[in-house]
């Protein structure tokens, strides 16, 4: 995922990428979106067309009204009523149009999904500073535990790993919103059994 960050500058030399950069821009500005929301929808659109390749999205604006609705459901933007239908109702565009959209971009991209107590959803950048932090202290919490199961023979308790993790997230790190306490862990316990089905596998 890094990947494409390093990828980023080299793509923008692109003549059809930066028409693509120009043209976003513009279209945010005239519907006066904050530019800091404007350059993160940027991002990912950007990120979206290198992972695309040669294949351009034909439908520019729907393409530009979908990455704004990703970038503006950031999960500390909680609480969040805007919905596909309000986006579509004031951009002009057919929500079936922006849900394609939305699929395919967070699909591409591995945005990872959260959803709040009124089913709403927000998502999570996977090249973004709260998975790539979150991904690494889950990483450095499961090591120690297992390092703790082979050398003090402690037997591996899946609740308690989970709940040590979730415990410096979203309690001491406050990388994630409190309010998504019980996705965020849901998440957390399914990344746990993919770590111990895969002790199962051969060597």
């Amino acid at each position: 995922m890094i990947q494409e960050y390093i990828n980023l500058p080299v793509a923008l030399k692109n003549e059809y990428i930066q028409s693509y950069v120009k043209e976003a821009y513009k279209f945010y500005m005239d519907h006066n979106v904050k530019q800091s929301l404007a350059f993160y929808a940027i991002d990912i659109i950007i990120r979206y067309l290198i992972k695309l390749g040669s294949s351009w999205p034909r439908e520019r604006n729907v393409l530009y009204v979908s990455a704004l609705y990703i970038a503006d459901r950031h999960p500390f933007s909680h609480p969040n009523p805007s919905s596909r239908y309000d986006y579509a109702k004031r951009f002009h565009i057919k929500t079936s149009s922006i849900n394609w959209y939305v699929t395919r971009i967070t699909e591409e991209l591995k945005f990872v999904k959260l959803y709040d107590s009124h089913s709403r959803p927000y998502f999570i950048d996977s090249s973004g500073i709260i998975h790539v932090l979150s991904a690494s202290i889950s990483r450095t919490q499961v090591n120690k535990y297992f390092i703790k199961h082979v050398a003090l023979n402690e037997p591996i308790e899946k609740n308690i790993i989970v709940d040590d993790i979730v415990a410096q997230i979203v309690d001491k790190l406050r990388l994630i919103p409190s309010i998504f306490r019980r996705e965020f862990r849901r998440l957390i316990f399914s990344f746990i059994e993919e770590v111990l089905q895969d002790l199962d596998k051969p060597l």
